[in-house]
C-alpha cells in the first residue's frame, strides 16, 4: 500500500473525525440511543462512508477536479451548486457555534465552573488564531488528528478490556422518531458533505489512489465502532453527560480523564478556528465587510447561541445538515450507479 494511499485515507478521517466525534456525543445521539440496533447503524455508517470516499474519488479523478466548487458544479449544476454553498456557509457558522458550546460543557461538566467562562476563553483564543487568519493555530491539527484517534481508541479499548462497569443512572435521553437505519444515513451525510469539500481539495494529489477513500471509511467505521462498543457498555449512563467519552476516560483513571480532556478541549479550539476562518473567508469573499470585523462579528453572534445545550445542538442541527446533505449524496450515488451500468 502507497504512502499517498495512507495520506488520502487519513485526510479524509481527519475531515470527518472532528471534535463533536471525539466527544462521544455525536456517537451517543446517533446510534447508542438505539442501542443493540444502533452497533448495526455504525457498520452501515462505515460501509457508505467507505463506499461514498471510494466513488468520490473516482468522480475527482475523472473530472480532473481541483476545488469544491467544481465538483457542486458537476453534482448539482450551476444553481443548486450555488444554493450548497450557501448552506455549507451557514452549516460553517452552526458548527463554530457548537464547538463553543461543547467549550462551555466541558467546563461546566468537568472544571465545575460557568459554561460562560469556557465559551469566552475558546472564543478569545479563536479571535487571537483568526488574527493571524488562522495560521497560528492550524499546525496543531497535524498533532492533534492522530492523537484524538490514538487516545480515542485506547480509551475504548480500555473500558471493553475492563470489568463490566455498574451502571446507575438513568438517562434523559429520548429515542428519535427516526428509524435507526434513517440516523446512520443522516450522519454519514452531514459528515461527507465537508469530507467532498476536503477530498475535492486534494485534486491532483490523488494520483490514482482512490482506494484512500475506501480505507478512510473503513478506518472510520472501526473508529467509530470502538468508541460506540465502549459508550454502548456505559448506557444509559453516558446519556446524562454532555462530553461522554471524557466520563467513561475518567472511569479508566483521573489521569487518562485529562489528558482526555485537554486534547478534547484543544480540539474544539482547532475546530472552532477552522470553522470560523473558512466561515468568515466566504462572507468577506461576497461583500465588502473587512476580515477583522467579520471576525469580531462571527465571534459576537456566536457567543449567545453557544449558550444553548451542547448536547441538544447535536440532536437539532446536525440531523437537519443531515437532510440538507442528501442534496450531494443523492446525485454522487446516482453517477456511481450509471458509471457502473
Amino acid at each position: 500500500m502507497s504512502r499517498s494511499t495512507l495520506r488520502v485515507a487519513a485526510t479524509y478521517i481527519g475531515a470527518v473525525m472532528g471534535a463533536g466525534f471525539a466527544s462521544g456525543q455525536e456517537i451517543v445521539q446517533f446510534f447508542i440511543v438505539y442501542r443493540e440496533k444502533g452497533i448495526l447503524g455504525i457498520l452501515m455508517a462505515g460501509g457508505l462512508f467507505a463506499l461514498l470516499g471510494f466513488g468520490a474519488l473516482m468522480i475527482i479523478k475523472q473530472h480532473r477536479i481541483n476545488s469544491y466548487q467544481e465538483l457542486f458544479l458537476i453534482l448539482l449544476g450551476r444553481r443548486l451548486g450555488a444554493v450548497c454553498e450557501i448552506l455549507i456557509t451557514v452549516f460553517l457558522f452552526a458548527g463554530l457555534v457548537i464547538m463553543l458550546a461543547g467549550s462551555g460543557a466541558v467546563f461546566q461538566e468537568y472544571f465545575g465552573l460557568a459554561p460562560t467562562l469556557g465559551i469566552l476563553l475558546t472564543s478569545l483564543a479563536v479571535w487571537i488564531a483568526l488574527a493571524s487568519k488562522g495560521e497560528g493555530v492550524m499546525w496543531i491539527n497535524t498533532v492533534l488528528i492522530p492523537l484524538k484517534l490514538l487516545i480515542c481508541v485506547a480509551v475504548s479499548f480500555a473500558v471493553l478490556s475492563a470489568v463490566p462497569p455498574q451502571v446507575d443512572a438513568v438517562s434523559s435521553l429520548r429515542v428519535p422518531s427516526r428509524p435507526w437505519f434513517i440516523s446512520a444515513v443522516l450522519y454519514v451525510s452531514f459528515n461527507m458533505t465537508f469530507a467532498l469539500v476536503v477530498l475535492a481539495s486534494l485534486g491532483r494529489e490523488i494520483r490514482g489512489n482512490v482506494a484512500g477513500g475506501a480505507l478512510g471509511g473503513i478506518g472510520l467505521g472501526i473508529f467509530a465502532l470502538a468508541i460506540g462498543l465502549a459508550l454502548f457498555r456505559y448506557y444509559p449512563a453516558v446519556g446524562g453527560y454532555q462530553v461522554p467519552m471524557v466520563h467513561i476516560a475518567f472511569r479508566v483513571s483521573p489521569q487518562m480523564g485529562i489528558f482526555y480532556l485537554l486534547v478534547l478541549w484543544f480540539a474544539m479550539i482547532t475546530a472552532a478556528v477552522g470553522n470560523a476562518f473558512s466561515f468568515i473567508k466566504r462572507v468577506t469573499r461576497l461583500s465588502a465587510v473587512p476580515y477583522q470585523a467579520a471576525s469580531l462579528a462571527a465571534l459576537g453572534a456566536a457567543v449567545p447561541l453557544a449558550h444553548f445545550q451542547f448536547s441538544s445542538l447535536v440532536a437539532v442541527v446536525y440531523p437537519l445538515f443531515g437532510y440538507i446533505g442528501l442534496l450531494t449524496l443523492g446525485p454522487l450515488i446516482y453517477m456511481l450507479l450509471r458509471r457502473r451500468s
